[in-house]
């Protein structure tokens, strides 16, 4: 069974919604990308447009902006309406965070599997 969090999540995903959270001691302003399980626990694939990280952010849509995070380890969770950010894929992909996909965002703005979040 999905986590609020999880499902939280799912539905920003769904609606192309923004992400505010604490990850890693710290403030995390992302949109969600993909959503899915590495080996059995829940993780997201986002694209960080603003807070802050140990690295620091790079340039908007730089390819350093991508993170994985396990569900698990956020906190604070909010969904806020506001434009929806990505970026370069060029050396980070989601196949490094997640193995078995739920629902992602691909290229060209349609859901898919779009029936798997429409049964939950």
């Amino acid at each position: 069974m999905a986590t609020e969090n999880y499902r939280l999540i799912r539905q920003a995903i769904h609606n192309r919604t923004q992400v505010i959270a604490t990850y890693g001691g710290h403030p995390r302003e992302f949109c969600p990308h993909v959503l899915g399980l590495k080996q059995g626990v829940e993780h997201v694939f986002g694209y960080q447009f603003g807070g802050t990280s140990e690295s620091g952010l790079g340039p908007p849509g730089s390819v350093e902006n991508w993170l994985c995070m396990s569900i698990a380890g956020l906190s604070d969770l909010v969904l806020v309406t506001g434009s929806w950010h990505s970026g370069a894929h060029q050396g980070k992909s989601r196949e490094n965070c997640i193995d078995e996909v739920d629902v992602y965002v691909p290229v060209g703005w349609s859901l898919m599997p779009l029936a798997s979040l429409e049964a939950a």
